[in-house]
């Protein structure tokens, strides 16, 4: 009989293994096995989602152990369905369905980071009549035959909210106040202050928008129109988004994090506490980076997650409407050791990201009425699923993604978390990929998650 610690919540909870019958681990190989002080080991086992503390004199590598200990130290016959979220979280999600319309992949912006414009086969054409009567359609019969699903409806691009593409938006919207479906659009938020008084008319379709501000100083330098710069300060759309809440519309401003702003991250959301943004229960401000997934944007200034994670840790901030949406690999580690950690990515642990989980039912279908699961493959159509329909929809599998796609990952310890990393990724350069996300985990176990650990030893009393 002995004790280890789990560390779940930020704490390190007291298990006792005593089962008196025995196993034999042959291979530890999956595990990360290190050091966190003089006669203290850290074991986390990414494939069955534990991390742990045993005493140096209890652990012995492979070997002989009670059959209790099993569960934390053995790889787990098959991918964990895990999902470290609140049941009504989950629930709310299975009983969901979106179905997200992109009018056009045209954009009046021209980000330097846009993983999406850079794609020189994209076309700008707009949806046609005959299209969106046949999207629409769709959605009603699927809400016939489904009135136990809760729809939503929401607006992607390139930028749905386009001048040109009014004629679409409204008709989306009577779509929406007929069916009595709620709205989302997702905008660079340039032309709010155009559709503002549509928005404001259609508010009781609980409309929601997600936005982007990336920085509110002068030197904004990322968000750039075809032609020149936009709204450095972004305050056009910061007078718009105040607009927006006062008629009860809810807004998300996401910041894109890279070596441009970070270091005026901090300053970033004082200013949104400043000026009350933060107090009002209609307002969210998310925390995001930016990345290539493709390897083909040629964006050099990004940071990596455990350099923003570190940032933030460093910040202090209470508000409950700050969240995250970057972390991958190690957003388990993450949950495990900051007690409040803001991303609430639906997943199981064994997968990547929410597109390659089968949790989430997202259907973006762009004018040409093909079908994309994950937002950064919108509109390559070498990963359209299918033509829009209510028969492909009804036979449609979600994905559930994980590292039994590689041999490379069921043998490698970060595997259960990594999963493979991203796909898109992995299908230009797996390679690249995965030694980019690997170098990465292991900088954060280094240079955050092992010294957070022995802050926390100093402070939480233990005895094996």
């Amino acid at each position: 009989m002995f004790t280890i610690y789990e560390i779940l919540n930020g704490r390190f909870t007291r298990r006792v293994i005593s089962s008196t019958e025995e196993f034999c681990l042959k291979s530890m190989t999956h595990l990360m096995v290190h050091a966190v002080a003089e006669d203290i080991i850290c074991i986390i086992n990414s494939f069955s989602n534990k991390c742990f503390l045993i005493s140096k004199k209890d652990w012995h590598g492979c070997g002989t152990y009670p059959t209790d200990f099993s569960k934390f130290i053995e790889k787990p016959a098959k991918p964990s369905e895990e999902i470290d979220l609140p049941e009504e979280r989950i629930r709310l999600s299975n009983n969901s369905v979106s179905f997200v319309i992109v009018p056009s992949y045209d954009c009046n912006l021209r980000c330097k980071y846009c993983y999406q414009q850079c794609n020189p086969e994209l076309s700008r054409e707009k949806i046609t009549d005959d299209n969106l009567c046949s999207i629409l359609s769709t959605i009603e019969r699927y809400h016939l035959t489904h009135p136990e699903k809760y729809i939503s409806i929401e607006l992607f691009g390139g930028e749905p909210l386009l001048p040109e593409n009014r004629d679409v938006i409204i008709r989306i919207f009577d779509f929406c106040v007929n069916n009595r479906f709620p709205v989302g659009i997702t905008t660079n938020g340039v032309n709010l202050p155009f559709y503002l008084k549509d928005l404001v008319i259609y508010s009781g379709l609980n409309i929601q928008i997600n936005t982007t501000i990336d920085s509110i100083a002068a030197n904004e330098c990322t968000r750039t129109g075809k032609n020149s710069e936009v709204d450095p300060h972004s305050s056009r759309i910061l007078k718009a988004i105040r607009t927006l809440i006062h008629y009860g519309i809810t807004v998300n401003v996401e910041m894109n994090i890279d070596q441009h702003n970070i270091d005026q991250l901090e300053d970033m959301i004082d200013f949104y506490r400043r000026n009350e943004y933060l107090a009002s229960p209609l307002f969210n401000l998310g925390i995001a980076r930016i990345d290539d997934r493709r390897f083909e944007t040629g964006y050099d200034k990004m940071v990596t997650d455990t350099q923003l994670i570190a940032k933030l840790t460093e910040i202090k901030f209470d508000e409950p409407n700050i969240y995250f949406s970057f972390v991958k690999s190690m957003l388990a580690l993450c949950r495990k050791i900051y007690p409040d950690f803001r991303q609430q990515e639906l997943k199981y642990i064994s997968n990547y990201c929410w597109a390659s989980a089968p949790v989430d039912n997202v259907f973006y279908i762009d004018p040409d009425l093909d079908v994309y699961r994950c937002t950064f493959t919108v509109g390559r159509k070498q990963y359209s699923l299918f033509k829009f329909s209510t028969g492909a929809i009804e036979n449609y599998t979600s994905p559930n993604r994980t590292y039994q796609e590689y041999p490379q990952c069921v043998e490698c310890a970060i595997g259960g978390y990594c999963a493979g990393g991203c796909k898109l990724s992995s299908d230009v350069d797996f390679e690249r990929m995965c030694s980019t996300e690997a170098a990465d985990f292991m900088d954060f176990l280094n240079t955050l998650f092992y010294p957070e650990i022995r802050k926390k030893l100093s402070t939480q009393e233990i005895v094996f």
